[in-house]
């Protein structure tokens, strides 16, 4: 069954850096892919695939729109050729 509502973004240190355990004093929620980008110097991409990573990078609201330096890092399955044409796009910006 698919969700009904987007689910709000959000980004955690690894259980490593807090001795294995979750702390919720640690927990950035960001709405929205723009809004997290915008906080982050690394963005992963873990996706199903070509089509929601092109959402992700040129829907609105997209990494595209963002100001900052980013690396992105795709670890979906996508089409090698639909990444290597997102990622010339993304270094034009």
């Amino acid at each position: 069954m698919r969700a009904k509502h987007a689910p709000s973004v959000g980004a955690r240190p690894c259980r490593s850096v807090l001795g294995g355990r979750f702390d919720r004093q640690h927990l950035v929620v960001r709405h929205g892919v723009h809004e997290l980008a915008e906080a982050s110097d690394i963005v992963l991409l873990c996706v199903t695939g070509s089509a929601q990573v092109e959402a992700l990078v040129n829907g609105p609201g997209g990494l595209v729109t963002v100001d900052n330096p980013l690396v992105v890092v795709g670890c979906s399955t996508s089409d090698p050729s639909a990444t290597m044409r997102l990622a010339e796009e993304l270094g034009r910006e």
